[in-house]
């Protein structure tokens, strides 16, 4: 098996399109980059893509090498640094690159979930940042914080330092912040809403 036949196989097209900037709806549908398209037309499956409105259409190789202007060879090479395609994957076994596809899709399944968590503790902090912030009238001076608005003013910058890695960063930033929070049990429990 050859790197482009291994990239091929493990990658989906809508991930590395949703990785290299497109906005891929749960349909599989998608603005097409290689023309001016103001509704999606593009239909993304996990082996090709095709644009209804142009019709350009390929594999994930061709549409990374479109994105960015590369030939297949670099196109391939970026793919499987940026996925983490082994050049041992071309030796391998089927069974061992559907085996190294379903971590992938494991390990996607696990920053999903601190996601939701953080983005719903961010909410919640949010929320008690406004709701629970002492009151302005002078005669209110003389009163206790209340807890949850100490726990916002301390933990809502570093609650939105990590989504916006999980939003922005590099895989290995993610992986670094799934990994802490995960096997540290710091990943914040969503507050109660009141």
């Amino acid at each position: 098996m050859t790197i482009y036949e291994a990239v091929k196989h493990v990658i989906p097209v809508p991930d590395a399109a949703a990785r290299y900037g497109l906005d891929v709806s749960r349909n599989g549908m998608a603005r097409c980059p290689f023309h001016n398209d103001r509704n999606p037309s593009m239909k993304l499956n996990d082996d090709y893509y095709f644009c209804f409105g142009c019709g350009e259409r390929g594999d994930v190789i061709d549409l990374t090498a479109g994105l960015y202007g590369l030939n297949n060879y670099d196109a391939v090479h970026k793919l499987a640094d940026d996925f983490g395609v082994g050049y041992e994957t071309v030796i391998l076994d089927p069974a061992k690159i559907e085996q190294k596809r379903l971590e992938r899709e494991r390990e996607q399944e696990k920053e999903r979930q601190v996601f939701l968590s953080l983005t719903e503790r961010l909410y919640v902090l949010r929320d008690w940042i406004v709701r629970f912030a002492p009151k302005s009238e002078p005669e209110a001076l003389d009163e206790e914080l209340d807890p949850r608005f100490v726990e916002a003013c301390h933990d809502l910058a570093r609650v939105e330092y990590l989504v916006d890695v999980l939003c922005t960063g590099d895989e290995r930033e993610k992986r670094e912040v799934v990994k802490e929070l995960r096997s540290h049990q710091i990943l914040p429990e969503a507050p109660e809403k009141c």
